[in-house]
């Protein structure tokens, strides 16, 4: 490409500054960006980033299909929500604007297997349009791939249990809220107690090791 990707910002709190920062340190131009919270809106996206006023403003959410009219990005970073069900409508939103989309939200890595769906419409939204969505995801890579390598030398498999810590104060107040901080001691044995809440993770990194890497069908397995 003979020019700088154009490129918008779809949430800007703590893993949406650090897109801008590592975009614009990769060549790219950020022509606007989007945020929900009255904290966040009006501000420079710039100083919010970490990389000094970038003359972009950071505009309410709701009014993405008006800016994107105007500024026609190449394509559009999204990094507001974990679930597929949760970014659907703003995805859509976004490629009925003609513009591309890449996501962070977690169970984009592989929603097909969890949210089909959700995931169904979004696929429909993007061919209609002419434009691509790229789920990323956040795969808990290690809990992943070191699995996957046992397993292929495994001649059986009755169950996998695995477990994982994360510092979440490096994610932002969306993930600590969806994982529980903030609630009493009773207030989240309540919530996520039984073991069968999807609220505090989501098994997609698992489904798309196991898929991809070795070939089983996860769509009717049981994840607790």
């Amino acid at each position: 490409m003979d020019r700088k990707i154009r490129y918008a910002q779809f949430g800007v709190g703590r893993m949406g500054s650090m897109h801008i920062k590592y975009a614009i340190m990769k060549g790219c131009e950020l022509v606007a960006a989007f945020d929900v919270s009255p904290e966040r809106i009006g501000k420079d996206a710039g100083e919010l980033a970490g990389t000094g006023p970038l003359g972009i403003t950071i505009h309410d959410a709701k009014d993405v299909e008006k800016v994107l009219s105007e500024t026609r990005p190449d394509l559009v970073m999204v990094a507001t929500r974990s679930f597929i069900r949760d970014v659907k409508d703003d995805i859509i939103r976004i490629v009925s604007c003609k513009a591309n989309v890449i996501t962070i939200c977690e169970e984009a890595l592989w929603p097909w297997a969890t949210d089909p769906e959700s995931t169904k419409a979004i696929d429909e939204a993007a061919k209609a349009n002419g434009e691509s969505v790229l789920g990323t995801g956040f795969a808990d890579v290690y809990w992943g791939n070191l699995p996957a390598m046992m397993i292929g030398g495994t001649g059986r498999i009755d169950k996998i249990h695995g477990s994982c810590i994360v510092n979440l104060e490096d994610y932002g107040d969306v993930l600590a809220e969806r994982h529980g901080v903030g609630l009493t001691v009773e207030e989240f044995r309540t919530r996520f107690g039984s073991g069968k809440s999807t609220e505090s993770g989501t098994p997609v990194g698992q489904t798309f090791f196991l898929e991809v890497q070795n070939g089983w069908n996860t769509f009717k397995a049981k994840f607790q």
